[in-house]
């Protein structure tokens, strides 16, 4: 419970990153900050740690589109997923247990850290990230969607006309390995409509072999 306490009292000491730098850091950066902004007070970083902080410290970045007070922690989780990528590899560990900095990590963390202490101007950041184009605080458009789709290991399989495993088809939708089927599953039929919507024809045959294949793959 002490740690509760010290996490309490370094969030009533902190800034809050305004929402313009939060456009140009995106999501997996601000999560890897936080691990380190927890670590750097010898604080583990623990799922539900990385939540809370996470949520005061980029308010926009992880709320509720329609009810911006509270915190989307699957938001987080995926962040979580991606930074441990092999491709990122900017963190180590899990949900289970804590989650901490690769070399990477601390590069990037550092970078941030340079923002805050230089209060909270876009000069301080990196070159790289203030010609960058803003990312995603608040709702996504239709093009982001696709474009996560597209860019996904799943529909790569497709277009290479390899089999498809679940992991990879949820992770394409926007979920994770803890996201409910029925989750997934409206996931699924919203990202078709759109793809549809944009006359994706590559995106539409990969969603459409999904869904008729939907048992197979959750069974």
């Amino acid at each position: 419970m002490m740690e509760r306490k010290e996490i309490i009292n370094l969030l009533k000491k902190s800034k809050v990153f305004p929402e313009a730098i939060q456009k140009k850091i995106g999501r997996d950066r601000a999560v890897v900050y936080v691990v380190y902004f927890l670590t750097k007070n010898s604080i583990e970083a623990t799922f539900q740690r990385i939540c809370v902080v996470s949520h005061k410290l980029f308010p926009e970045t992880f709320s509720f589109t329609e009810f911006p007070e509270h915190l989307d922690s699957r938001n987080i989780r995926n962040c979580l997923w991606h930074c441990r990528d092999e491709k990122k590899a900017w963190l180590i560990g899990s949900d289970k247990t804590k989650y901490e900095l690769s070399e990477k990590g601390k590069k990037i963390s550092l970078e941030i850290e340079k923002v805050n202490e230089q209060g909270m101007g876009i000069h301080a950041l990196p070159l790289k990230l203030r010609k960058k184009k803003d990312l995603l605080t608040k709702a996504v458009d239709d093009s982001y969607i696709i474009n996560e789709i597209k860019s996904s290991s799943a529909f790569k399989k497709f277009l290479e006309k390899k089999d498809l495993q679940k992991l990879d088809i949820i992770l394409s939708l926007g979920g994770d390995r803890y996201s409910s089927k029925n989750f997934i599953e409206k996931q699924l039929k919203d990202a078709l409509k759109k793809a549809k919507n944009r006359n994706e024809k590559r995106v539409v045959q990969y969603l459409l072999l999904v869904n008729e294949n939907w048992r197979e793959y959750f069974k």
